[in-house]
């Protein structure tokens, strides 16, 4: 995920902005001490979090979260605030929000985070559909992958489910012709860039997780028939009549593996 920071003073920004940067979940972290800096920032780039001083200069952090929400309607916001009197307001603004009341420490601040994941789980928008042939939605509608090899990079790591594989694995998977296998690390590399803009394009950021050796579908963000399967769904297992990811031939090992879990019943 991406993160905003806003206070007004210098070092209370450096120690909040530090606390965001150690979690995990995090990917890059913009700190400002000017609300019109952040807002221009937030206008040209994607975002996920804001942590937000209540009591700012120009505006309030409710105000400057209201402005952040309409430039991003999918936003999570948590106040950084000494009086939790502030909750109160935010309700009324129609603002939901998490609160790190001062002097906070780091631990609370992965809370925060936690929670927001928590919610953006709660309100998975991603479904995919593995049996027969592999399609994606969001929101109810196909994604437009502008490489079928795309889609199909995508496939295999929702086959996977969280697994993280290696670039090796990977060209293995989708080019099984030996030869030219540098060539092949820069055709992914610029799969990998294109899916991560097809995700960010369609409000999926946090589906795609990059691992110090290689990459991984984060499986709680994902809707998918196979999932519910593995997880003792009984309508889900109904669903399966034999195909599994029917377009690509790497998947034939998995099917041949749930036609056994199922045959076997």
């Amino acid at each position: 995920m991406k993160a905003l920071c806003v206070d007004d003073e210098r070092i209370p920004l450096e120690t909040l902005k530090r606390a965001v940067e150690g979690s995990n979940n995090i990917s890059e972290v913009a700190a400002f001490e000017n609300e019109e800096d952040a807002l221009d920032w937030a206008a040209s780039h994607h975002l996920d979090v804001a942590f937000l001083d209540i009591e700012l200069h120009r505006m309030s952090g409710l105000e400057l979260a209201q402005a952040l929400i309409e430039i991003h309607p999918r936003l999570s916001v948590v106040f950084r605030t000494s009086h939790e009197q502030y909750a109160v307001k935010a309700i009324k603004m129609h603002i939901d929000a998490g609160y790190l009341v001062k002097p906070f420490r780091a631990v609370q601040v992965q809370d925060e985070i936690d929670h927001v994941i928590a919610k953006r789980v709660e309100n998975r928008r991603l479904r995919v559909s593995c049996f027969g042939d592999f399609e994606a939605f969001v929101d109810g509608k196909p994604i437009d992958f502008r490489r079928r090899k795309t889609k199909e990079l995508f496939a295999y790591l929702i086959d996977r489910r969280g697994s993280s594989v290696t670039t090796d694995q990977l060209i293995a998977a989708l080019w099984e012709d030996d030869g030219e296998v540098e060539k092949k690390k820069d055709l992914l590399y610029h799969l990998v860039s294109d899916m991560r803009h097809t995700m960010e394009k369609n409000g999926l950021e946090d589906v795609l997780v990059s691992q110090q050796n290689g990459y991984a579908i984060d499986p709680r963000f994902v809707m998918c028939d196979y999932y519910r399967m593995l997880d003792g769904d009984e309508y889900a297992r109904r669903l399966y009549t034999g195909e599994y990811m029917s377009q690509y031939s790497w998947a034939e090992t998995t099917n041949s593996w749930i036609g056994r879990e199922v045959g076997g019943e």
